[in-house]
């Protein structure tokens, strides 16, 4: 007979104790994040963002969810290799381990095909959704690894899009007929791939690496331009309805928990059928 072990829920997603780094962590996507983690057990969280004042907002609202996780931010720009190393030497400096990581720092850009501007639309985007994952992953790979096994490994999950699937650059009512988002999808696209690439490298040391794909999101980004173009995006969406908070959660929860100790390099796409 084979080895029994606890298979109640409490012990399949636990994330009791964990010590957690967000980066993007106090608005969007990123903040949902957060409060996932807070809510279901963690020990500790820092989060990430340029805007300070953001930062102050997001950690007096999550330390009230739970007086017992201990939040913390950092301020810090990651579209440079100096700015994470900001981010990695402070955590460096104040904690032995870290068991869960969220790379969701991110920016987009929409403009006509012909008048695309080089530094703020593709430079810049580049920089956020791709080599700010790299370099947060490499230099807390040690962190990471500390103290893991193949039974409770150590859980990165990088924040991609279904603009990295789908090729349509004007895809989703949220950018104008004229114009499109076309560095955005192919830095996401490049996270699936890196997602991957570092998941196969990184998996030996007991680091699990993921990326979760959402679709449309109503978020502090996107809720003007959801508002303005509702109809459209419903119409193609099966499930008749937008993602939800819940939806992130829940599968951001397994993805950081032991129950996905035997999953990495995968990709999760949350869009409720849109991209079929």
């Amino acid at each position: 007979m084979s080895h029994k072990r606890n298979l109640n829920l409490a012990e399949l997603y636990s994330i009791q104790g964990s010590a957690c780094i967000v980066t993007g962590g106090a608005s969007g996507l990123g903040y949902i994040v957060s409060q996932t983690l807070v809510q279901n057990g963690a020990k500790t969280l820092y989060i990430t963002s340029r805007k300070v004042d953001q930062l102050k907002q997001a950690t007096h609202e999550l330390q009230k969810l739970s007086p017992s996780c201990a939040v913390k931010y950092i301020p810090a720009d990651l579209s440079s290799k100096a700015g994470v190393d900001v981010v990695v030497d402070h955590v460096k400096a104040r904690e032995e381990r870290i068991d869960i990581l969220v790379n969701n720092s991110g920016a987009t850009w929409g403009a006509k095909l012909e008048d695309f501007p080089e530094k703020k639309g593709f430079d810049n985007i580049m920089a956020l959704n791709v080599k700010a994952t790299f370099y947060m992953i490499v230099g807390l790979a040690d962190l990471l690894a500390k103290g893991k096994s193949n039974i409770e490994p150590a859980h990165v999950v990088n924040v991609s899009s279904v603009a990295g699937v789908v090729t349509s650059a004007q895809s989703g009512g949220l950018v104008s007929p004229d114009a499109g988002s076309w560095s955005y999808g192919a830095s996401k696209a490049a996270l699936n791939h890196l997602t991957k690439t570092l998941a196969q490298t990184l998996s030996r040391k007991h680091i699990m690496i993921n990326a979760v794909l959402p679709s449309v999101f109503e978020t502090r980004m996107t809720r003007h331009a959801v508002a303005d173009h509702m109809d459209e995006l419903l119409s193609s969406q099966p499930t008749g309805r937008l993602g939800q908070d819940s939806d992130i959660a829940a599968t951001l929860l397994f993805l950081v928990s032991r129950g996905s100790s035997h999953v990495t390099g995968n990709l999760i796409v949350l869009d409720g059928g849109s991209t079929l």
